[in-house]
Formats: structure tokens, sequence, C-alpha cells
């Protein structure tokens, strides 16, 4: 009995791990630079029916950046003028990677964190150790699902 009951507790602390999702702050950064960008995947613009001033189109990209092994993971909008001059970045913010590490039981340094591809304006998916997570950003929150 009592290993059926071990069983079906790591059975099922499995299948909640790969069925669930959780938020995470999107937090305020304010670098000017970035020492070692490794990946930068913006999701096409998104030209403004109404621009707003000399802003006619957003985007969203994911910067993804290392310092010595360990990955930073970064989110941007950025602004486009009249007929896509003047790119701007809008806002920075960052993804805690030891927090997503460790809501999701993953083990070891926040490392080989890749950008997957952009699903959306505003979800894309990120590759993990082979597993993919998909990330929905919203004004300060990132709600992010494994998906495999």
């Amino acid at each position: 009995m009592r290993h059926l009951t071990l069983t079906f507790y790591f059975l099922s602390t499995f299948g909640l791990a790969n069925g669930q999702t959780i938020e995470l702050e999107l937090k305020p950064i304010k670098k000017d630079y970035y020492a070692w960008i490794t990946s930068l995947n913006e999701v096409p613009v998104n030209w403004l029916d109404n621009p707003e001033g000399e802003v006619k189109g957003r985007a969203y990209r994911t910067c993804i950046t290392t310092s010595e092994i360990y990955n930073n993971l970064y989110i941007e909008e950025v602004t486009y003028g009249k007929e896509g001059c003047c790119k701007q970045i809008e806002s920075k913010k960052e993804i805690d990677l030891l927090e997503l590490f460790i809501k999701f039981g993953l083990t070891g340094e926040e490392a080989n964190v890749e950008s997957h591809k952009w699903v959306s304006m505003t979800n894309f998916e990120l590759k993990i150790r082979e597993q993919i997570f998909s990330i929905t950003i919203q004004q300060n929150i990132a709600t992010i699902k494994r998906t495999n």
C-alpha cells in the first residue's frame, strides 16, 4: 500500500507540473545596454490604425542574455514611427528565470534558455532544456504554461 501511495503521489505531481500554469510578475528594468545578447526575437510589427502621435506601430521582442552560464530573459516593447523609421524601446521588463525554474521544478542553473517562436502579438514559446513553455504577456504579468 505504501508503494502504491508513493507511486500515485509522484505521478500526480508530475501530471500537475506538466499542465501547470503560473503567473510571474514582469519586473520593469532601467538597463540601457546588455553586456552579452545571445538571442533577440521580435514579433511582426502591429501597425496602428489610429497612430499615437509619432508612434505608428508597436511590437514586442524577447531578449535573452548570457552572463557566464546564466541566462536572463527580457521582454521589450518597441515602437516605430512613420514608414518604420525611428525604432525605439518603449519599455523593458524581466521575467525572473530563477522563479520560473523553481515553480516548474527545473533543477540546475538558469541556462539553456532559447526563444522558440512568436505565436501571436503577445504570446511566444520558450524552449528550456528541450521543454516548450508558452508565455503570454499582458501589462505586468506573464502567464506561463509548460506545453510538452
